[in-house]
């Protein structure tokens, strides 16, 4: 008998994210597609959202939702939007609270302590703890963050081989693999969608992501120039409190008029620059599992992506359609974009095979269907 199958519903809160519909990032996308199908198995699934960010809606996909204060800041965005969850929740009917990456999770000794008949989980999307643009301080509290989220949870979760592996190595503890999904972006747009950025369809790179360090859109930058090439490349993301990162990559494409950076795009627009893209790049210094990688796959797209070892457990090996350069190798990287462009047709045939194995390894209900697994067996202990 599954969780779901009892008498009593199980009730989860999701507490990390800033809200769905997803609009941020990976973690609330992965949040929404996993508490969709939570919600589909009979789960009683409560997401919270920040009231500044989040559409005023009280239930979607099945899903409540609970809108709670944030405090505008780099630093405090997040951090406080989950405190505020956590409290919260505190005072709710949940069996269990369900942390969403490592910052949030500083609040799991909080719920442990003041509700000790709660089941705790949390998922690690990435190591939060090395990103760059954290210093001082905030670098000391995503360690103590780090710590929260592995050692006080009843059961931690990770979306890769490589971070189970980490956790196992760094901090002694065993975590349960959870792999994020293939879900398309949750609406159809047209090619008509691409005219205000001028672009021609089958006639660009395309690569999603927050400017930040981790996410290498620099050497992407600088690999692109290397190549002849009357394709452009398309880059969508916003800053993410990393502005001079975000500047160095604003100076490095104005320089190359073929580079456009489209900043913050959702909806029918980023489906349009999926579902028309050449292909799709991912540099990426540093990853969790990238969803990003996993919708681009989706959408049938031959994929360049850097050798970090998520971005190899998707694509697995370099061939026709999924193409994969050392890390930090500008010239590697530029090489992997002139062999994309070049051959573009065999790249696509490519791309449909490994489109046809990852949709089989990376769904959104066989994760659910773990999660559910790890959950009853929390609640049985």
């Amino acid at each position: 008998m599954t969780i779901a199958e009892q008498a009593k519903p199980c009730r989860v809160a999701m507490i990390g994210q800033y809200g769905i519909p997803a609009a941020y990032g990976g973690v609330e996308r992965a949040v929404e597609e996993l508490g969709a199908e939570l919600a589909e198995r009979g789960l009683q699934v409560t997401v919270y959202c920040s009231s500044r960010r989040a559409k005023p809606l009280s239930l979607y996909r099945g899903m409540q939702l609970r809108s709670v204060p944030e405090i505008r800041g780099k630093f405090l965005g997040k951090l406080s939007q989950a405190g505020f969850s956590s409290l919260d929740a505190i005072f709710r009917r949940y069996d269990i609270v369900h942390f969403h990456a490592m910052g949030p999770c500083v609040y799991a000794p909080l719920i442990r302590l003041l509700r000790p008949d709660v089941v705790v989980c949390s998922t690690i999307h990435s190591r939060d703890d090395l990103f760059e643009k954290w210093k001082g301080p905030a670098r000391w509290f995503f360690k103590i963050a780090a710590f929260c989220a592995i050692k006080v949870p009843h059961q931690v979760m990770v979306v890769s081989d490589n971070l189970r592996e980490q956790v196992k190595v760094e901090f002694g503890t065993e975590a349960t693999v959870v792999r994020n999904g293939v879900a398309t972006v949750p609406a159809h747009g047209q090619a008509e969608e691409l005219d205000r950025w001028g672009l021609t369809p089958e006639r660009y790179v395309l690569a999603v992501g927050r400017l930040v360090h981790e996410k290498a859109t620099d050497d992407l930058i600088a690999a692109f120039a290397l190549v002849s090439t009357d394709w452009k490349l398309v880059i969508v993301g916003e800053h993410a409190h990393t502005s001079s990162f975000s500047d160095a990559v604003r100076e490095l494409a104005a320089r190359d008029n073929r580079v456009i950076l489209t900043g913050s795009v959702y909806g029918a627009p980023l489906d349009a620059l999926y579902r028309h893209a050449g292909a799709f790049a991912l540099p990426s210094r540093l990853e969790g599992m990238p969803v990003v990688l996993l919708e681009a796959i989706g959408y049938g797209l031959p994929v360049i992506v850097s050798d970090i070892a998520p971005n190899l457990e998707v694509v697995q090996s370099c061939g026709p359609g999924h193409r994969v350069f050392r890390v930090g190798s500008i010239r590697a990287l530029a090489e992997a974009i002139e062999t994309v462009v070049s051959n573009n047709h065999d790249e696509c045939e490519g791309a449909k095979k490994l489109r046809d194995r990852v949709l089989k390894e990376f769904s959104w209900a066989q994760a659910a269907a773990i999660t559910e697994q790890v959950y009853s067996s929390c609640l049985r202990r």
